[in-house]
This record gives structure tokens, C-alpha cells and sequence, in this order.
């Protein structure tokens, strides 16, 4: 038996070395074949998402028959899809006219096993099509109403530039306004809650639950051109950081002005002594905020009313600028984070550095008498920075734009690293190029959709 089964192996053997050799290749190859095209499938969903991405930002950033379309574009896909990225792209293109940009581009992968069977390269293919329409936009503008600008009229320049953002972006969309929401946040040493605050819209009806607590004895009232101990006009106080960049989160105190002399160590010891709208003492509280609205004429009411006075706090007034167009409390007129039918938009726009003056002993601002708070300037860009990051996780477009020229280098390098792309920043030091940079940001701000 043992020399029958020895003679079988050695006269088999030659059989099965020929059959291993010819079923290896197949098996690495068919093993092979799903893990390459695995990868393409991989590669065609980056390349899509580099065409997207691309075809939204360059839509944004021009207008129909701009000469640098194709620059842009190209500039775009190479920031979304880097060499180091699995697949060479190539033949990128696009296709422009007044209704809509496409977008179309291939890949090339390098397969790793089936080159055994002879297939050395996949190609695969993707389009984009950004449609051309004002259609479900929420633009929400952070405006700087301090003392700076009422230097050389700067202030109506930028009710100039607001009004013809605002118009621009409801002529555009024709008879389908309601797709266009539009708030206000104008900011300096506080922000303006008004009667929404406690819980009221400006005609006192109900609006929400209230997220300010007035000491006992204090009203509201929005007429507070001298000073009194029983009314407040509006204004906050921040909350503690990290509070002050985040989504809202607890109720807030009202901002009133304190007389701390040189022997206060806490605000506790301090006299209250207005709840001021204006007030020479350093203190400052700007018009009202307006919510989300599609009434044109309300947004340019709102514009119209606006002032100059106080400190520069582009931190608070952007956070806010944030929960005006979150959908989340305490204002929730905006549409959903993943609802695909809006697109949010934050402009930002400053005439100065962020200022806080914590050196002086007659300044008040959102986060107190400076002669007791422990944040400086620095301190205040850092939470910039981070509201700013806060508004692009969520998706949220964000242009920014410095007017005037006594801005500082690094205030214009915060701004541009800011804003969604750094063609989304804008340096305007005139008047002329302020309401250009607002109308050109109106037009684009269209309804950016993808439809592939």
C-alpha cells in the first residue's frame, strides 16, 4: 500500500504543479481585481468631492463670463484634491453661462494587481452642475458701529454698502424673496438683544422663551439717550469664556455701566449708574439686532438706524453673528445645519483692530469695567479665531471685509485666514471699494446647489 500511494504522488505531482501554476494568477488576480476597483470607486468619490467643492467655491467667487473662471476653478480642485491623494486627476472643465456652471474632470488610478492580467490603469469620470439662482440664502452682516467710525462719515458709507447688499440680493431674486433671509448684527463694545431678551419681539408681542435677567425694578426701554438706574436699552454682557464662543447656552446679564473707583476689587463694590444706550464714560450700545427676516424694509430700517461709538469687540460681535444664523436658541429663524435647500452665509466687516482698552479705568464693555477684567486685546482676536472656526465647521460661508486703511497687517491676516477661502476677503480702504466689496459679495451669494 505505502509503495502504491508513494508512485501516485510522484506520478500526480507534475499534474498538480502544472494546475497551481495556471489557478495562481487567477486567484491573485480576481483578488486583486475587487481591491483595484475598490480603489476607484474610492478614487471617483474624491474626485467628486474635489469637483464640488471646486464648482461651489469658483461659482461663488464670480459671476458669469469672469476671464479667471478657469483659474479659480482650477485653483480650487488642486486645494481640494493635492497630489498626495490616491489618482491622478485630469481634464479638468467647465462649461458657463447665465443659468449655471459645469464642471467635468477625470481620474486616473495605477492599479497594484490586475497590471498580472494586463489592465495597467482605471479611468474613471465626474460633473458637477452648480446652478445660477438667489434661491435659499441666509446671509447674516456683522457690522461695526464704533467710534472709529464716525471719522470722515465712514458710518454712512456703510449703510451706502449694506442698503446696496440688501437690494442687490432681493432684485436678484425677483418674486421669489422668501428664499432670501437677511439679519443684522451691529456690534461694538456689547451687542443689542433689544426685547428679545425677555422673550418679546419690538412690537412687545411674545417671541420666545426670555434669555436675559433684569434686576428687580429694571424695564426695558429702547430710548435710553441719558443715564437712569431703571431702564436698560438692550445690551449684553459676555459670558465667560469658553462661553463666549460657543453656542448659546445660558442666560445672560444685562450690560450696564459701573463707576468702580481705584479701591473696588470686584464689580460687586461698584455703583450702578446708567443702563445706557450712549454714554461719555466709554460705554457703548449699538441699534438692536434683527433677526432673520425676508422684509426688505425692515433690514433697511435697521441700517438706517445704526451709530457710531465705543470699542472695538469683533470676537462678540461675530459669535453673535453665529447665533443669528444657527437654528438653535435664542434665535431660530435660521433653517436647519443639514438642511440642503439653504445656504448660510456670515460677512464680517471691521474698521479697525480689536480694541478692548483694558489700560483704561473709564472704559465699560460687554465684559466689564476694564479696570477689573483680566482679558487684553490678544485675547480677543484668539476668540475671534475660534468663532470664526466655529462658522466654517458648520458649513456656514464666511466673507470678511477691512475698511479703511489705519487697519494693522496682522488684523488683515486674521481677517483673510478667517473667511471660507482667502478670495472671500476683502481689503476696502474707501468708501467706493467697501460697496463694491458688498455688492459683489450679494451676487454671490446665489442658491449654490449641486445637482451631478
Amino acid at each position: 500500500m505505502m509503495r502504491f500511494l508513494r508512485k501516485y504522488w510522484y506520478d500526480s505531482g507534475a499534474s498538480l504543479a502544472v494546475y497551481m501554476a495556471l489557478t495562481i494568477p487567477v486567484l491573485v488576480g480576481s483578488i486583486g481585481m475587487a481591491t483595484d476597483v475598490g480603489m476607484s470607486y474610492l478614487v471617483r468619490a474624491r474626485l467628486q468631492g474635489a469637483l464640488d467643492a471646486a464648482a461651489l467655491a469658483t461659482a461663488a467667487a464670480t459671476s458669469t463670463g469672469d476671464a479667471d473662471i478657469g483659474e479659480k476653478l482650477e485653483e480650487y480642485f488642486e486645494a481640494n484634491y493635492p497630489p498626495e491623494k490616491i489618482g491622478v486627476p485630469y481634464d479638468l472643465d467647465f462649461e458657463d453661462s447665465d443659468e449655471a456652471l459645469f464642471v467635468s474632470a477625470q481620474a486616473r488610478y495605477n492599479t497594484m494587481f490586475v497590471r498580472v492580467l494586463g489592465i495597467e490603469e482605471i479611468n474613471v469620470a465626474a460633473s458637477t452642475t452648480i446652478t445660477r439662482a438667489v434661491r435659499g440664502i441666509e446671509a447674516v452682516l456683522v457690522l461695526d458701529n464704533t467710534g472709529s467710525m464716525s471719522t470722515n462719515n465712514n458710518i454712512q458709507k456703510l449703510k451706502d454698502a449694506a442698503e446696496v447688499f440688501v437690494e442687490t440680493l432681493y432684485d436678484r431674486a425677483g418674486e421669489d424673496e422668501e428664499y432670501v433671509k437677511i439679519g443684522i448684527v451691529p456690534y461694538s463694545a456689547s451687542v443689542n438683544v433689544s426685547r428679545y431678551g425677555l422673550g418679546l419681539d419690538p412690537d412687545g408681542d411674545s417671541y420666545g422663551d426670555p434669555f436675559v435677567t433684569l434686576p428687580g425694578g429694571v424695564t426695558y426701554n429702547s430710548s435710553c439717550s441719558g443715564s437712569s438706574r431703571t431702564r436698560w436699552c438692550g445690551c449684553v454682557r459676555a459670558e465667560e469664556y469658553p462661553g463666549d464662543v460657543e453656542e448659546f447656552d445660558e442666560n445672560l446679564a444685562p450690560y450696564r455701566f459701573l463707576d468702580c473707583g481705584s479701591g473696588d476689587d470686584d464689580e460687586s463694590e461698584c455703583e450702578v449708574t446708567t443702563y445706557p444706550n450712549k454714554m461719555s464714560a466709554g460705554g457703548y450700545c449699538p441699534t438692536p439686532i434683527t433677526p432673520l427676516t425676508s422684509d426688505e424694509d425692515v433690514l433697511l430700517d435697521a441700517i438706517d438706524a445704526m451709530g457710531t461709538g465705543g470699542y472695538t469687540l469683533g470676537n462678540f460681535g461675530m459669535i453673535w453673528g453665529y447665533r443669528v444664523i444657527s437654528p438653535e436658541f435664542p434665535f431660530e429663524e435660521g433653517a436647519a445645519w443639514d438642511d440642503y435647500i439653504w445656504r448660510k452665509a456670515v460677512v464680517m466687516m471691521t474698521d479697525g483692530d480689536n480694541n478692548i482698552s483694558a489700560s483704561s479705568n473709564s472704559v465699560f464693555t460687554a465684559y466689564g469695567h476694564n479696570r477689573l477684567i483680566n482679558i487684553d486685546d490678544d485675547d480677543l482676536n484668539d476668540r475671534f479665531v475660534e468663532v470664526c472656526a466655529l462658522l466654517r465647521q458648520q458649513g456656514v460661508l464666511v466673507y470678511t471685509i477691512v475698511f479703511t486703511s489705519s487697519i494693522n497687517q496682522a488684523t488683515k491676516d486674521m481677517y483673510r485666514a478667517c473667511a471660507t477661502t482667502s478670495n472671500m476677503y476683502y481689503y476696502a480702504p474707501s468708501g467706493d471699494d467697501l460697496e463694491e466689496a458688498f455688492e459683489k459679495i450679494a451676487r454671490e451669494l446665489s442658491n449654490l446647489h449641486v445637482s451631478n
